[in-house]
Parts: structure tokens; C-alpha cells; sequence
């Protein structure tokens, strides 16, 4: 059959599979070499593939409702990212995948207020686009992998799919459809199961959250106990529950696992009945050797150990940090930067962890880095001590900095390429003095000759440094270029927008809040909240954005409020933080409910993280 494609102007989906002719939004089928980068290029192919498997999950076979549309956008998350492996092997898919389908779905389910995978909550035909969401999408996608990884292996897993589209082709299909093929291809394989994934599968999709599995080892023994509970990123928040959890948030969980002296991968299963579960191992592990959890981080949980665990670990990343797949390594990283912030593990850990990244050149370790490092930055950027943590990213970016360098050569590769905008970024921001100058060369020679264009996949750095330590007559130029940038695609304007936000000067902070506050036409529509929270979360511009706020929140958009101050409260962590806020919200009339209560909960939790970690965190940067 024909199936063509065709990309429409202010298209309001990404994409649409309709069968026969896919329609897209432009940017997500053309791609411009001057104008985009290769990460708008990579979304582009992913798009491209996860409509074309639509095709088969989703046209094909359908969901009966929308509470299970997970069926149809879950798995064609995971089936674009297999599709790319295919067609791009050198693009590295499956560390895409962690980065933009696990990494996401763990940050976004961690606070207790998404609904489950299955919700059961949409009733009638008026409901459905509140279920197209990061949980629909990314951490359906991420459970999908870790039965398909961890439980029945990829060669199962792909018979398991052709089995469960050939019996429900041209019909409607349920949750249980979909585990009751995984089952029979298990059986078929000859896949070991203690308990039915028809069984296992629901702790998964009837309950929100992910849970936490603590290992702690018995010194002098070869007992490893196990414990799980639910992962909250702020501990006191009450969980939001769209109905109550039939398995009290416990989950059947596969595990898989390897030590220093073993290396070949165990698997066993921890059920949501026990309350612990020990683990044997063959040999006894000394003080340098390691237990390694969840391998290959394919699970949909997070890992917390015991102290000396977390030691012998660091020693390997700074030992021989290869010993480690990439996938473990940023497990490492993201997982103990999660957990030092939810209350589970000092600083310290996560900092050690961080300072073997001097070594790293994979991107996705680094990637891990910029899901837990801005949290820290933020809270601190105007503290006295500042410059230690700035001192602490030049030093752990140099040598990947001097190696990557700015100009990209031709054979670079996707992943060296993300790798060297995440360096320079970094770089940049942390003072690094070259980083800066050239950064401050490259656009000067782009205002001065237009033809001297600036490569896409360094905008996004030069921008922001040049706009930073620039002229006011910078920032007019870039402003006109991002008013040019309008009939470009949205990429380059959103770039501008960021860049322009980055600038240290008051007053035009101040004219940025005023225009995207009062709608003026020299900003776009869809980009003013952009640059309203782009400036609240500028250490330049947040007191200023707060100023602004308290003064104009009753003549701005509710929208604009709320996603103004939910920017700001990131980095309130003193109680005078909390007085203003409590100040600000008795005074706005138009609050949400239960909004003022959220926002207290995570001001709260800053406070605590910061008295908790702030003396441990510059005592263990005063090296630096």
C-alpha cells in the first residue's frame, strides 16, 4: 500500500498517523542543514519512525479506550528508537533512549501527581487528550523495555509483538492482550518464569510512581539484603492518588546483577509480597569490590546502596571507569544525584561519582550530569562559595573540553556531537576563558558578515555567552534575528529567545518581562512563557522576574503566573524564602487549588536539602 507524507504549516500535533498520508508539523519532517541541528534532525527520523510503526500499533491493531493508549504510544517509543538502531547504528539509539524516553520518565513520575500507565480515569469521549502524556509515552516506553530487556530478551520480545499484532490485526486490543502474548512467546522460548507477566505486569500499570531498591551487603558474608519502597524526589509530599493503589505501591520487580569478581549477569525477581529479599552471591566481596545493580540500567527503577558499596563503585569510575557499560554509568550518576536530593544519600557520593566525568567521553554520562548538577547550581548561584562549584564543572569539563574543541570535524558522529554541545555549555558557564572568548569571536564575526554563520549545533552556547558578556548592541541584533527567525523553523527562534534571556543587564531583563507579560507582537505568542521563565531562572534575572511578578501578578495571565513562579520557587531554600512566598500567595486571588500547598511542599524541600548538604558540599569542593 502507498503511504506518503506531508509536512504542514502550524500543524498542531507533532505528527499524525493517518493512514495512507501522515501528516506532520514542518519541523518534524524538514530539515534545513544551515538553519537546524542534529538533534532536530535525529527527532526528525524518530518522529518519521514512530508514525510509520503506528501503522501497525495503532492502526492495525487499536486500543479499545483511551485509558490504554499507552498500547499504541508506549510501544511505538520503543519501536522508533529499535527502527533508528537499524537504520543509524552509529547514532547509538539505546543510549538515546535512556536520555529522552527513561531519563524523562523517571524525572517526571518521581513526584507523586501522575496518573498510571493504564487510567482508568478517562471515561467519556471528551477526556482523552489528558492521557497524552510523558507517562503514556516515555515511561510506558521504558516498561515495555525492561520486560523485553531484562525479562524476555529481545529475540523473544520481537516474536511476542508479531504473535500480539497477528491476533488482534484490524481489531481493538486491551492491556491483557498484549501479556498474554508476551506469555505464550515466553512459553514457547522456553522463557523461565516464576509468576505470569499477565500477573506481574499489573504492579506496573495500575499504580503511579517507580519504586527505590536499597542493597545493603553483609561484611564477611555473601548475603546482599534487598529492600524496596516507592520513590519520592520530595519525600513529604502526599502522593496525589487518582485511585488507590491495589499493590500499596509495591512492585514485582526483575533485577539484574553482577559484582567486580563476577561479572556474568544474575537475574531474579523481587515480589510485591516480600518485604525484603536476600540475595546470595558466590564469592565473598572485599572492601574495593563492587555490586552493580539493575545492569544496563533497562529497569524502571532507582538504586541506592550502602555506603561501602558506593565507595568501591567510585573507586572503579576512577580507576577504570570502561569496567562499566555507559548505560551504568550514567545510571550511577543520575541515581545518586536523584537520591542525594530526595534525602537517601549525602553529597558527597554524588559528587565523587561526578569528578570521574574528567575521563568520560561518552554523552550519555554527561547527560545523567545535567538531570541532578542545575539544582545544585541554582539553589547556589549567588552564594558566597560560587565560585568553588563553577571551579568544581571547569575542572571535570577541561580536558573533554580541550579534546572536542568547537569546530566538528566530518566524520564526528551524533553522539560526539551532543557530547561537545553539553561540553561547551558547561564550559561556558563555568567561566572557562576560552570557551568564552571564542564563543564571544563567533558571533561578533556572524553580527559583522551575515555570511559568517554560526554552525547550528553551537548556537545554542555561543548565543547564550556572547548575549552574557556582550553589548547592549548584541542583544538588539540577536532580538533581530529572532523577530527574522519567524518564518524559520520554531528551533531557531526558541534558540534566539534562550540566548536573549541569558543577559546581565537590568533593564533589559525588565523590557523582556514586559513585553512577553503584555503580549507585545515583537515576541511570538507561543514563545512568551519561554522567555518569562527563561529570565525567572537566570541567576541575572530572578530577583527582578520576582519584583516583577509580585508587582504585575494581577494584571498577567493565570498561565503566565503559574509558570513564572513555579521557575522562580526552584531556587527558594531559606525560610525568608518561604516568608515571601506565603506573602505572595495571600495576596493572589487567582491561585489553583491545592497550587499554593505544592509550591510550599517544594520550597520546604529545598530548605531541608540545603541545610542537610550545603557545609558537606563546599567543604567537599574546597579542592577545587
Amino acid at each position: 500500500p502507498k503511504q506518503d507524507q506531508i509536512a504542514i504549516p502550524d500543524f498542531a500535533a507533532g505528527a499524525m498517523e493517518n493512514w495512507g498520508l501522515i501528516t506532520y508539523r514542518e519541523e518534524r519532517l524538514l530539515w534545513n542543514p544551515q538553519m537546524s541541528t542534529l538533534y532536530e534532525k535525529q527527532r526528525m527520523a524518530g518522529t518519521v519512525a514512530h508514525e510509520l510503526l503506528h501503522q501497525w500499533l495503532g492502526n492495525v491493531v487499536t486500543c479499545a479506550w483511551w485509558s490504554d493508549i499507552w498500547l499504541q504510544e508506549g510501544m511505538a517509543r520503543v519501536h522508533q528508537h529499535m527502527a533508528l538502531e537499524e537504520a543509524e547504528p552509529t547514532w547509538k539509539s539505546d543510549h538515546l533512549f535512556q536520555a529522552q524516553v527513561l531519563y524523562r520518565a523517571l524525572s517526571y513520575d518521581q513526584m507523586g501527581s501522575a496518573h498510571p500507565i493504564h487510567n482508568p480515569t478517562i471515561h467519556v469521549y471528551r477526556d482523552p487528550d489528558s492521557v497524552f502524556t510523558v507517562i503514556s509515552y516515555d515511561k510506558a516506553g521504558s516498561f515495555i523495555r525492561m520486560i523485553a530487556e531484562t525479562v524476555l530478551g529481545l529475540e523473544s520480545y520481537e516474536k511476542s509483538m508479531q504473535l500480539y499484532v497477528d491476533r488482534m490485526q484490524y481489531g481493538s486490543a486491551v492491556y491483557g492482550d498484549l501479556f498474554q502474548a508476551w506469555d505464550d512467546q515466553a512459553v514457547i522460548d522456553g522463557v523461565a518464569l516464576e509468576r505470569n507477566l499477565s500477573q506481574a505486569c499489573l504492579t506496573w500499570i495500575l499504580q503511579s510512581g517507580y519504586p527505590m531498591l536499597t542493597f545493603t551487603r553483609s561484611e564477611g558474608s555473601t548475603e546482599v539484603s534487598v529492600k524496596q519502597q516507592l520513590f519520592l524526589l520530595e519525600p513529604e509530599r502526599p502522593i496525589d492518588e487518582w485511585y488507590d493503589s491495589p499493590y500499596d505501591y509495591k512492585w514485582d520487580v526483575p533485577i539484574q546483577y553482577k559484582t567486580k569478581v563476577n561479572t556474568d549477569v544474575k537475574s531474579e525477581w523481587f515480589y510485591m509480597e516480600q518485604t525484603d529479599k536476600t540475595i546470595t552471591l558466590e564469592t565473598n566481596l572485599g572492601e574495593s569490590d563492587w555490586l552493580l545493580a539493575n545492569v544496563g540500567h533497562s529497569g524502571l527503577f532507582r538504586v541506592n546502596y550502602d555506603n561501602g558499596n558506593w565507595n568501591a563503585l567510585i573507586g572503579q569510575l576512577k580507576n577504570n571507569h570502561e569496567a562499566l557499560e555507559t548505560r551504568d554509568r550514567g545510571q550511577l550518576i543520575l541515581d545518586s544525584f536523584a537520591l542525594n536530593r530526595a534525602g537517601y544519600l549525602d553529597i558527597e557520593t554524588p559528587i565523587g561519582i561526578a569528578e570521574y566525568l574528567q575521563n568520560e567521553r561518552e554523552f550519555l554520562p554527561w547527560y545523567a550530569l545535567l538531570q541532578g548538577w542545575p539544582h545544585i547550581n541554582r539553589i547556589f548561584d549567588a552564594h558566597s562559595n560560587y565560585a568553588s562549584l563553577r571551579s568544581f564543572i571547569r575542572n571535570v569539563t577541561s580536558d573533554a573540553y580541550n579534546d572536542l574543541g568547537w569546530e566538528a570535524a566530518e566524520s564526528d558522529e551524533l553522539p560526539t556531537v551532543y557530547l561537545r554541545t553539553v561540553i561547551l555549555n558547561l564550559a561556558c558557564e563555568s567561566g572557562n576563558s576560552d570557551c568564552q572568548e571564542t564563543a564571544k569571536s563567533k558571533f561578533s564575526e556572524w553580527r559583522t558578515n551575515s555570511s559568517n554563520l554560526i554552525h547550528p549545533d553551537l548556537r545554542e552556547s555561543v548565543y547564550c555567552t556572547a548575549i552574557e558578556l556582550g553589548s547592549t548592541d548584541d542583544w538588539e541584533f540577536l532580538f533581530e534575528q529572532y523577530q527574522a527567525s519567524f518564518l524559520d523553523f520554531a528551533a531557531e527562534a526558541q534558540r534566539s529567545a534562550d540566548g536573549l534571556t541569558c543577559t546581565s543587564e537590568a533593564w533589559l531583563i525588565n523590557r523582556i518581562l514586559d513585553m512577553a507579560a503584555t503580549g507585545d507582537p515583537k515576541i511570538q505568542s507561543s514563545d512568551r512563557n519561554r522567555f518569562l521563565t527563561g529570565v525567572s531562572r537566570s541567576p541575572y534575572g530572578h530577583s527582578l522576574a520576582w519584583q516583577y511578578l509580585n508587582e504585575h501578578k494581577m494584571t498577567m495571565s493565570s498561565s503566565n503566573v503559574i509558570s513564572m513562579t513555579e521557575a522562580l520557587i526552584e531556587k527558594f531554600s531559606t525560610e525568608y524564602d518561604m516568608q515571601r512566598l506565603e506573602s505572595f500567595l495571600e495576596d493572589y486571588e487567582d491561585a489553583p487549588a491545592e497550587w499554593p500547598e505544592n509550591l510550599s511542599i517544594t520550597v520546604r524541600a529545598n530548605i531541608k536539602w540545603r541545610e542537610q548538604n550545603e557545609e558537606a558540599l563546599f567543604n567537599r569542593l574546597e579542592i577545587y
